[in-house]
């Protein structure tokens, strides 16, 4: 499809927001992240806070039982586990969580980015002036808020970029003023920080690394003409011809079986 898309142009007076995670290898990021997207949300009071487990395999899934049953029980989190994923898909796992959220406005919040108390108070003012933009946080597209009908209206992140790390997201966001939105770039709110780590976890789940040997930063460089390729040929919507952020079956809150897609 190209050309401009009829995006959605109104929200409800107060949207709900979902603020989604996904993580595989990285719990102990998420055990000192986690905290602030649950506080964030509280506060807010018209927040979901979404966590995926892509069959991650250090504990991630007893690390929630033993420290967020409670806001599971009232709702503020909800956990999900997919299984039999060798590697880490990185557009695939942020698909299910647009396709997962129950929010109008759906937040990606990598698993070492701690978000800040005043994040969610900024995006529902940028939000109340223009319902029509992307938002995301200054030399971190990964860091991305979208209205959930538009991420949806441009047929997702972009599977074919799950061979490894990089540009799936500045490819949505790319896609996205191409078809109509603005694209607004948030400074860092005060609060928020990002969790140091080696380079070298971009390739530890990549299945690009595992069987060809290409590391993240070539794999970066493959996305980014893949990008640049489906722009000059006027293709905005990704995924076309397939259904995109599909799980036959996902684990919900431990106890509850659903499909995805």
């Amino acid at each position: 499809m190209t050309g401009k898309l009829p995006f959605r142009d109104a929200l409800p007076r107060k949207p709900k927001i979902t603020i989604h995670t996904s993580c595989k290898g990285r719990a102990k990021y998420v055990k000192e992240t986690l905290p602030s997207s649950l506080a964030a949300a509280k506060a807010d009071g018209n927040c979901e806070v979404l966590l995926i487990s892509y069959s991650s395999p250090d504990g991630l899934g007893d690390m929630v039982k033993k420290m967020w049953m409670k806001e599971i029980k009232s709702g503020l989190l909800t956990y999900y586990y997919i299984g039999s994923q060798k590697y880490f898909a990185f557009s695939h796992s942020r698909n299910l969580g647009v396709r997962l959220a129950t929010g109008d406005i759906v937040i990606n919040v990598d698993a070492d980015i701690a978000i800040g108390p005043n994040y969610l108070r900024e995006i529902r003012r940028l939000y109340r002036e223009n319902v029509m933009q992307a938002v995301h946080l200054r030399g971190m597209a990964g860091w991305m808020a979208m209205v959930k009908q538009h991420v949806e209206q441009l047929g997702g992140y972009d599977e074919r970029m799950d061979d490894g790390y990089g540009r799936e997201d500045t490819d949505l966001l790319r896609r996205a003023k191409a078809a109509g939105l603005a694209v607004t770039m948030l400074e860092p709110p005060r609060g928020w920080r990002r969790l140091n780590h080696h380079p070298d976890i971009k390739d530890k789940y990549a299945k690009s690394k595992h069987e060809r040997g290409a590391t993240w930063r070539h794999t970066e460089k493959e996305h980014d003409r893949m990008s640049h390729d489906a722009l000059r040929r006027g293709i905005l919507v990704a995924n076309q011809g397939k259904t995109w952020g599909f799980a036959s079956a996902m684990f919900k809150n431990f106890d509850e079986v659903v499909n995805v897609g």
